[in-house]
């Protein structure tokens, strides 16, 4: 956790970590309730504001150089915690304790709405470090990433199983996910003659991915689709360290000189459902696959099928999956 900040704080000295998937990023805890982390890192100061109801999750994990901050709304059982109306209140009376009027701080602005920036800026000067915090929580521990893989490859082999032996799909699916044990959910979003497409979303930890996965019922549509996976997987391994944005190209030319014209949404994996790079960072601002990211694109043909591919980036290796 403290590296992290530090590393933000490299952007400006105080950073003033709002929004729950940076909080549970950070913390690597569950908490989903409204949260905050203040930095200094010319001092190495640390301030964590969380709901008084996470005080076994996070006594625990908090570096010793932070304080915990407990808050409540509730009046009538209020001993040792910070009061207030609303978070904002509560926040603003935190940030003012730990900074003086008139300072930079960073914060990432996507995670606050514009009552409380509108507040912010009347006693300090702003500096918007989302991109920054998702860059750094694009970036991921080889624990992570074998997570990562082993829900990949756990949902892979259902769907298989479904495919080669029941007859009746959907209902083979329904009674293998199961929520509560897997993290798994499970909607189906159209049936053609020739494929079944699904939306699969999976939560699993800190890390959330969503799918949208077609599965062949002809031979033609399973025709296009083992294409499409053997020059994806044989053509994407030598990407390390390029831009995304060469990743997506190359995927698209070598698709088309086989006669099948694509689409190809993009999404970081992480905290939320996607991270960074964006589909607008991987082509408009040079998003680069380096050494610990993860990275989901969705191939898309014909506005129906849906093939998605996973490329780990663990060393100086892209894995596909």
């Amino acid at each position: 956790m403290i590296e992290q900040l530090k590393t933000l704080s490299e952007v400006v000295d105080v950073v003033a970590t709002f929004g729950a998937p940076n909080v549970r990023y950070l913390l690597k805890s569950s908490i989903e309730e409204d949260s905050m982390i203040l930095y200094r890192g010319s001092t190495n100061e640390c301030k964590v504001l969380v709901p008084f109801n996470a005080k076994k999750i996070v006594e625990h994990i908090v570096p010793k150089n932070c304080v915990i901050v407990y808050y409540s709304y509730d009046t009538i059982n209020s001993y040792g915690y910070v009061l207030g109306r609303n978070f904002r209140d509560i926040a603003l009376s935190v940030i003012k304790s730990f900074t003086k009027q008139g300072e930079d701080i960073g914060i990432p602005l996507l995670y606050i709405d514009a009552s409380l920036y509108s507040i912010l800026v009347k006693y300090w000067r702003i500096k918007d470090i989302t991109k920054d915090i998702r860059i750094i929580r694009s970036k991921k521990n080889d624990e992570d990433l074998n997570t990562l893989i082993n829900i990949h490859n756990s949902v892979k082999q259902l769907l298989n199983y479904c495919m080669s032996e029941v007859h009746n799909l959907l209902n083979c699916l329904s009674s293998q996910l199961y929520p509560k044990r897997y993290g798994i959910y499970l909607e189906t979003l159209s049936k053609l003659d020739n494929l079944i497409t699904l939306r699969l979303l999976i939560k699993k930890d800190i890390l959330i991915v969503s799918y949208r996965w077609s599965l062949p019922l002809s031979k033609e549509a399973e025709d296009i689709i083992t294409r499409i996976n053997n020059t994806i997987e044989s053509k994407s391994r030598n990407f390390y360290s390029r831009k995304c944005a060469d990743l997506i190209k190359n995927i698209r030319i070598q698709l088309h000189n086989q006669g099948i014209k694509v689409s190809v949404n993009i999404c970081g994996i992480g905290t939320e459902e996607c991270e960074y790079p964006t589909t607008y960072e991987c082509i408009y601002e040079d998003a680069v696959l380096n050494d610990g990211m993860s990275l989901k694109i969705e191939v898309v043909v014909n506005e129906n099928m849906y093939i998605p591919k996973i490329f780990v980036i663990k060393g100086k290796k892209i894995e596909v999956y």
